[in-house]
C-alpha cells in the first residue's frame, strides 16, 4: 500500500504519533546529557535514544521501509554553489526527497533556516526531485517559532513542492 508522503508526512495526528515526537524530557534518562529515551515500550524494553542526526535518519528509514519499496539513502545530489552533497532519502519512483535535521545549540531557527534555503536550490536541479520534505527534530527546543519556519518555507519554490515539519518533544 502506497500513501502520498506529503498528505501523510502532514498530518498533525500522524506527526503527533511519529516516533520521534514521543521521548522524554529528562537526558540523564537515556544515560547522558543531550540524549533522548521513547516513553513508551512495548514490555518496559530499553527505551530508543536519539543522539544525533543519524539516529533520526535510522528511526525514519524504519519507517519508511513500511511505506515505499524504493528508499535510496545519501544519494549525490547535482553540484550547487561550487560543491556537491547528500540528500539523506530519495524517494524515486515517487519523486519526493527527504531531507533531515536535528536542532541544537549551534543549530537553532537562522541556520535551519538558512540550511534548508541552500538544500531548496540544490534540490530544484535534481531530476528525480519534484517534492521536498524537511523533518527537523527539536529535541530540546532550541527553535523558538517552529510553526514560523514551517509555514516560511513550505510552499513552492519555483516547480519544488516543499513541506517543513518540526517535531519536538
Amino acid at each position: 500500500m502506497k500513501l502520498h508522503a506529503m498528505r501523510f508526512l502532514s498530518c498533525p495526528r500522524v506527526r503527533r504519533r511519529l516516533v520521534l515526537s514521543n521521548f522524554s524530557s529528562s537526558g540523564r534518562e537515556a544515560g547522558g546529557a543531550g540524549r533522548r529515551r521513547s516513553t513508551w515500550r512495548y514490555a518496559d524494553r530499553p527505551g530508543l535514544v536519539v543522539e544525533d542526526e543519524y539516529d533520526v535518519q535510522d528511526l525514519l528509514h524504519a519507517f519508511l521501509r513500511g511505506l515505499f519499496d524504493d528508499i535510496r539513502p545519501e544519494e549525490y545530489t547535482p553540484s550547487y554553489a561550487g560543491g556537491a552533497s547528500r540528500m539523506d532519502f530519495l524517494l524515486k519512483s515517487e519523486q519526493i526527497v527527504i531531507e533531515t535535521k536535528v536542532a541544537s545549540n549551534s543549530l537553532r531557527d537562522r541556520q535551519i533556516g538558512e540550511q534548508l534555503m541552500i538544500d531548496i536550490q540544490r534540490y530544484q536541479a535534481h531530476p528525480d526531485c519534484k517534492r521536498l520534505i524537511c523533518f527537523v527534530y527539536d529535541p530540546h527546543g532550541n527553535i523558538r517559532n517552529p510553526t514560523g519556519l514551517e509555514s516560511d518555507l513550505s510552499r513552492v519554490h519555483d516547480k519544488l513542492e516543499v513541506k517543513v515539519i518540526v517535531v519536538s518533544p
